[in-house]
């Protein structure tokens, strides 16, 4: 196979802008070949936990911590986290980045995507969002005591996208009303 990806890289690489036209199905001005190696870096993450659920499912549990500031943005960082620990574990995976600081994470919605040639997504994440600072410590101290979760668990409060009563969607102080299991959102329009 080394062979034929030689060949095929090398007929790629004479015509690039003809095979880039040709596959994207458009005219293309210009083309340039970048590093085809993936960095290798080494990357560590806050917290994984691989958790058993009461039915007996499996998944992965991600949490990052994070103030006001990010070298690379929130996102990117994720997307990278997420993707890995995925290919190593090969399970379901919940992520969550909490939010720590007044105003940290303030316009992370915790929904991203990347669309292809014709404006469609090829790529979509997303991860839960709690911002700590807006929450009340008497919401945080009855989660600890599992008195938010309610008789379904955890997950049966959440809120649907753009519920103003969801918790931890605004800027304003959530009074109470928050869950530290309440969601940003939803991908596709689905209940996230």
């Amino acid at each position: 196979m080394a062979e034929t990806d030689s060949l095929l890289k090398r007929l790629v690489s004479t015509f690039m802008l003809d095979f880039a036209s040709w596959l994207l199905g458009t005219t293309v001005q210009t083309a340039r070949p970048l590093q085809s190696e993936l960095p290798g870096t080494t990357v560590a993450v806050d917290q994984v936990f691989q958790v058993t659920l009461a039915n007996d499912r499996e998944l992965l549990l991600h949490l990052e911590f994070q103030g006001r500031r990010s070298h690379e943005p929130m996102q990117w960082r994720m997307l990278e986290y997420m993707t890995r620990l995925a290919h190593i574990h090969h399970l379901d995976l919940e992520s969550v980045v909490m939010y720590i600081g007044r105003g940290a994470g303030v316009d992370d919605t915790g929904l991203y995507q990347v669309n292809g040639l014709d404006g469609t997504p090829v790529l979509a994440w997303r991860y839960r969002v709690i911002r700590l600072w807006q929450m009340q410590a008497e919401a945080l101290m009855a989660a600890k005591a599992g008195r938010s979760s309610g008789p379904a668990g955890p997950y049966a409060d959440r809120p649907a996208r753009g519920d103003p009563a969801g918790g931890c969607q605004s800027d304003a102080p959530c009074r109470g009303r928050c869950s530290p299991w309440s969601l940003t959102g939803s991908v596709g329009g689905a209940a996230a």
